[in-house]
């Protein structure tokens, strides 16, 4: 009986090339997922920072509202809480300015500079 011989060579190779473009992609998708875990931490670390000022925001204003009880009958310590009051608001204004993104322009508005 004859021998047959087959040749594989070049059917390894298009399985080769094949499995060479799925590890590409399979690496590809692995550095995706790698800095959208990155973003996520970032994100996950923004909403900590920003419930802390928002704590802090309100442990400030609760700490004026009682001092301003604590001093009702006396005028000159009012118009000092009022003063510092003034002053901690144009702090908290100027931070919530300073860090708030500019707005989105709406659809078919050209972008403001």
């Amino acid at each position: 009986m004859p021998v047959i011989r087959i040749d594989w060579s070049d059917d390894f190779d298009r399985i080769e090339q094949k499995l060479d473009a799925v590890l590409t992609a399979l690496g590809t998708v692995l550095d995706m997922e790698v800095a959208q875990m990155a973003d996520l931490s970032a994100i996950q670390q923004e909403v900590t920072d920003n419930a802390d000022t928002t704590q802090a925001a309100i442990t400030l204003l609760q700490g004026l509202a009682q001092m301003v009880r604590d001093n009702a009958t006396d005028q000159t310590a009012l118009n000092a809480l009022a003063d510092q009051l003034d002053s901690q608001s144009q702090a908290l204004a100027d931070a919530v300015v300073a860090n708030t993104p500019a707005a989105a322009p709406a659809p078919g508005e050209a972008p403001t500079p």
